[in-house]
């Protein structure tokens, strides 16, 4: 595969944080289109596009973004949290071939597929999702069902539904709002028939916070996340399912490519990167492990330059 540059990185911000951008541009100056998605940015900055959602659905920043972005021509829509640090040797020149990627392509860390043995704290969101609202009409907005589950399908990923004990666990059923979920009610008077709870539309689920999108498929990945985050579908469900729907060559995952993640998950993994790199950044950037694609998050305020 032949090296490209014409790429724009975008760059995403779970909560406003302005101090943060001159330091994010320095970080990534090897890159010449980067833009950062702010949510409620009222500044002057012409790099910088203002997005009005919560974390949660940051996948419907992608859909109002749109509009500011699609007249610029790019092979490659490169998206990574703005609490991420990516490795230095990834550039325009480099990231296609890193992740074996085309235009046509798309390229996330994973793909998680529903069932009976998943028990994660949003899986229940999956199951929430309904197209039986008089206030928000999307059914066809979206591939029809049977379309969906036929991609999904291809891939290995239909969901094989999921488990009422493992999905309304200790932390849906403490939360009130969640109790009149319409879903909980019904599924709760058929929990002890054991049968596997199947969600209206097909989804999969993942880690969402660094992805790339090829250029053929950007308009619809955005439009669909649009769709999502209207309907509240969770994030990591949201922009999974998005990708996948609207690749129209192949979508590799981290399992395809060399170059590996760090997600830091708790306290104490996190602490011994600090200490590892004494909240320098100019000393992680230096010693950044070479098959290593990412390290996250890196909160920037709290690192010296």
């Amino acid at each position: 595969m032949s090296n490209v540059s014409n790429i724009a990185l975008l760059v995403v911000f779970n909560h406003r944080y302005d101090a943060n951008l001159p330091r994010l541009r320095k970080l990534y100056n090897n890159f010449e289109n980067v833009y950062f998605l702010v949510p409620f940015y009222d500044g002057l900055d012409k790099d910088v596009i203002p997005v009005y959602e919560s974390s949660d659905n940051f996948s419907g920043y992608f859909a109002q973004a749109w509009q500011h972005l699609k007249n610029i021509k790019v092979d490659y829509w490169f998206v990574v949290a703005d609490d991420m640090v990516i490795n230095p040797r990834i550039n325009p020149d480099t990231l296609a071939f890193n992740l074996r990627i085309s235009p046509k392509d798309s390229y996330i860390s994973e793909f998680r597929r529903f069932n009976k043995a998943t028990q994660w704290i949003h899986a229940h969101k999956s199951l929430s999702f309904t197209f039986n609202n008089p206030y928000l009409q999307i059914v066809n907005e979206l591939p029809d069902k049977e379309k969906a589950e036929q991609i999904m399908k291809r891939h290995n990923l239909l969901s094989q539904g999921l488990s009422f004990h493992k999905v309304y666990n200790e932390h849906y059923v403490c939360d009130p709002y969640h109790q009149y979920n319409y879903r909980y009610f019904n599924d709760k008077k058929n929990s002890n028939s054991n049968l596997p709870l199947q969600s209206e539309y097909p989804f999969v689920f993942g880690y969402s916070d660094i992805f790339c999108i090829g250029s053929v498929n950007m308009e619809r990945f955005c439009h669909y996340c649009g769709v999502f985050a209207a309907a509240g579908l969770f994030v990591e469900i949201a922009i999974p399912t998005s990708i996948l729907l609207a690749t129209k060559g192949k979508t590799v995952t981290q399992n395809d490519i060399s170059l590996k993640g760090l997600a830091l998950w708790g306290h104490d993994a996190y602490t011994e990167m600090e200490n590892r790199y004494d909240l320098s950044l100019s000393k992680l950037i230096a010693e950044f492990p070479r098959k290593q694609l990412f390290m996250h998050p890196v909160k920037l305020s709290r690192w010296k330059d």
